[in-house]
């Protein structure tokens, strides 16, 4: 006999996955998350009122009702409501992901995950998976061990395996999820090297060392989890945290800084927020605080641009003109920008000080363009310039005073702990462009004079 359907669209910010993590309903037989609207669907006779009050019962959790809208799908319209609202999506430069119905015309790099939208959720839709889709594609290499927790659909570990990971641990603690990512990872190929767990993360205690480790959770999950994905850090592993909207994230950073974590990169997508947690690096550069040794000369750590406003996001590169760094924005151009304010500079090795003292500060978080390590901080000062990379000469023209914006940075909001007039030689500092070009991460730095 057809089997009709119900389909409940919701207008909201919410991820869908948070949404039907925290609904339970084992009745729910599909969801898909566009935009800002979430697609729902029940069989029509698993439908009543009680589904309805539950639904908004679980949105208020999440801080206010949304509006639902209700309507009926015969079922010789359940195929064709699929295949025109899911599409394949383009994420990054080299991932693809696509509806087994739909095809997709593939580039010579790039990887292909099949994912028909089930029950288990995470089709990389939602900005808080597509941050950590884009950081996967920088951050693999070959040969990594992955971590992820709260996997969903899987689609985070099956990702980093097709970049290059040797090995993936997914741990979920929904059986149906789990059961979806397995079909999943059947559909598409993947064998012993990726295995998915039922369970909590305590269920993989000493069974893992991972060299990166995902978390697309919520708010509350994070902070419950803290003293466990901490632990990871703390033993070397990248943390890559998701799930977080803008206005928690101090809470977040705040609460993973006591275990000696700080926000190494950061990246913003329609409100919601991804953070890269790491123990503070040595001076002599152990490769094993972040998997990566610095290098042995006075060089560029970081390169920071911003739409305007703290923190800045990382780039692995970018344009110094004249008029400032390419991709990045003043919202106050009474105290910042210009040509004598075009570019923002700051110490590595003050800010790993910082940290030592307790504040969450990391690169970027300040506001400044350029995180330059293995300077004398205290010998650079106005008048004095600095080349940087092959091509790029700057002139450092004044100290610049920290303000408001800079306070979740700081131990009890302290962000006069880098003001030149009351801690000399803590400053950030101003740079004018004398000789344009273009500055890399790990470019090396000289004093000139």
């Amino acid at each position: 006999m057809p089997q009709d359907w119900i389909e409940v669209s919701i207008h909201t910010d919410i991820d869908a996955g948070e949404l039907l993590g925290a609904l339970s309903d084992p009745f729910v037989q599909g969801a898909w998350q566009d935009g800002e609207t979430i697609h729902l669907y029940w069989p029509s006779d698993r439908w009543s009122a009680d589904h309805a009050a539950a639904l908004r019962a679980v949105l208020q959790q999440f801080g206010g009702a949304a509006e639902l809208l209700v309507q009926s799908i015969a079922d010789q319209d359940w195929n064709r409501q699929w295949a025109q609202s899911v599409r394949p999506i383009r994420i990054g430069r080299r991932i693809v992901i696509r509806p087994s119905w739909e095809p997709a015309a593939l580039q010579a790099d790039d990887i292909e995950i099949v994912l028909d939208p089930k029950q288990a959720f995470g089709t990389g839709h939602h900005a808080t998976t597509r941050m950590l889709l884009e950081w996967l594609e920088a951050l693999i290499h070959g040969g990594e061990s992955v971590l992820d927790v709260g996997a969903g659909s899987g689609i985070l570990a099956m990702v980093a395996l097709r970049l290059g990971a040797a090995s993936a641990v997914g741990v979920e603690c929904d059986p149906v999820a789990v059961d979806c990512a397995r079909d999943y990872a059947r559909e598409n190929g993947f064998g012993p090297e990726l295995e998915l767990v039922c369970g909590t993360l305590s269920d993989l205690a000493g069974r893992t060392r991972p060299d990166l480790v995902l978390a697309n959770l919520d708010r509350q999950t994070l902070l419950a989890l803290a003293d466990d994905l901490a632990a990871y850090g703390t033993a070397g592993a990248r943390l890559l945290l998701s799930g977080v909207l803008v206005d928690q994230e101090a809470e977040v950073v705040e609460r993973y800084s006591r275990f000696g974590l700080y926000v190494a990169n950061r990246l913003e997508q329609d409100g919601w927020v991804a953070l890269e947690l790491a123990r503070p690096e040595s001076c002599e550069g152990n490769s094993e605080t972040m998997g990566r040794e610095r290098p042995p000369y006075p060089h560029v750590h970081q390169i920071s641009v911003s739409d305007g406003g703290v923190p800045k996001r990382p780039v692995l590169e970018a344009v110094i003109a004249k008029t400032g760094v390419e991709g990045d924005r003043q919202r106050n151009l009474k105290v910042h920008g210009g040509p004598d304010r075009a570019v923002c500079l700051f110490s590595l090795e003050l800010l790993e000080r910082l940290r030592a003292e307790g504040h969450p500060i990391g690169a970027g978080s300040s506001g400044e363009n350029l995180t330059l390590a293995g300077l004398e901080w205290d010998l650079i000062g106005p008048g004095v310039v600095i080349s940087v990379g092959p091509d790029v000469q700057l002139e450092v023209t004044s100290y610049t005073a920290p303000c408001s914006h800079n306070a979740p940075w700081f131990r009890d909001g302290d962000y006069q702990r880098i003001s030149q007039k009351k801690n000399p030689g803590w400053s950030r500092l101003y740079a004018k462009v004398l000789r344009e070009g273009v500055v890399r991460s790990g470019d090396a730095v000289e004093i000139r004079s």
